[in-house]
């Protein structure tokens, strides 16, 4: 079972997914040339929330463990509350598409440098499938946020 400092880091993750995907979504609407991107990411976002939550719902069953030896409550609350900053700024029109796509890729790869998902340790094969692929789809954000620099 997770402690309540853990609980609390898994629910922060979800909270961070949702953000970035409400973000993202917003980002959507505000940049006509690059919809198709950004509810792309959205749409991602909510399925890693999703699965973050399955997490949980695994770990109560012995699926998974959860390990805290990356990540702390603080330094996800300090993230997410970057993003609440950034929400605010893309309500008010404070992005360009161009300034959007560098904050985003900013964030995603500092979810891949603290290494979000990698306090989880599956006790089957499934379960390890699905940590890699959290892993490996932060990554590629990155990466798919970099090619869309390039071309604008």
């Amino acid at each position: 079972m997770v402690d309540e400092s853990q609980r609390e880091i898994i629910a922060l993750l979800y909270k961070q997914e949702m953000l970035l995907a409400k973000l993202y979504q917003l980002f959507a609407g505000q940049f006509p040339e690059q919809t198709a991107f950004w509810e792309s990411l959205s749409k991602e976002e909510l399925t890693h929330a999703s699965w973050i939550k399955q997490l949980l719902e695994a770990e109560q069953k012995g699926i998974v463990s959860f390990q805290n030896d990356k990540l702390n409550a603080k330094a996800l609350k300090t993230y997410i509350a970057h993003l609440e900053k950034a929400f605010e700024k893309a309500n008010a029109g404070g992005f360009t598409a161009r300034s959007a796509l560098a904050y985003t890729l900013d964030f995603e790869r500092s979810l891949v440098e603290k290494k979000a998902f990698t306090g989880f340790k599956g006790i089957t094969t499934k379960a390890d499938a699905v940590l890699d692929r959290l892993h490996q789809e932060t990554q590629r954000h990155a990466q798919k946020v970099e090619e869309m620099m390039k071309q604008g």
